[in-house]
């Protein structure tokens, strides 16, 4: 049983690390063509923009044994990827999160977030920004997180839904 939970430990970390290096070198690029076309015409906007992008990026590079966070925190870090793209002005984004305080304190895996970050932001820039809904629930035994968003002008919709085991923050 030892083996197998060592096992598993060691599988999640080793996917956790690829996620790490797949994703951010595609998220970091597409953030810094959109800091690059903002320093032309508002070099204030991109200063604080780079400074976003340097918080989030040595977040997502944050390895240890904090592996887990609370469900806020990757909301938050969700956001915080969305102000990117509101400074400067070229992208109206809009951002709504609803969750009960319960939810927002349970323990998630950290980056839990990131497919759907990369899949939104890649979505809102093809177009003008768009809107983001963010749903969290805890249903019976999971924590399930549904994220909508809308790409303006067209209108286009996609939503996407997480189901994790629902674990309570830790201490």
């Amino acid at each position: 049983e030892r083996q197998r939970l060592r096992a598993q430990t060691l599988l999640a970390r080793t996917e956790l690390d690829e996620l790490r290096t797949r994703l951010q070198p595609q998220f970091a690029v597409r953030m810094l063509r959109h800091i690059g076309n903002v320093i032309r015409s508002e070099p204030g906007a991109a200063d604080e923009q780079i400074v976003t992008l340097s918080a989030i990026l040595r977040r997502s590079m944050a390895r240890g044994v904090d592996e887990r966070i609370r469900l806020a925190d990757e909301l938050e870090h969700f956001d915080r990827c969305l102000d990117l793209f509101r400074a400067g002005g070229h992208y109206s984004v809009e951002a709504r999160y609803v969750a009960g305080d319960d939810v927002l304190d349970c323990s998630v895996p950290m980056l839990l977030l990131q497919p759907t970050i990369e899949a939104v932001v890649l979505d809102l820039t093809s177009g003008t920004g768009g809107t983001v809904e963010v749903h969290c629930m805890r249903e019976d035994d999971q924590t399930r997180i549904d994220v909508g968003w809308n790409v303006a002008p067209d209108g286009a919709a996609m939503k996407t839904t997480l189901r994790i085991p629902f674990q309570e923050a830790l201490a």
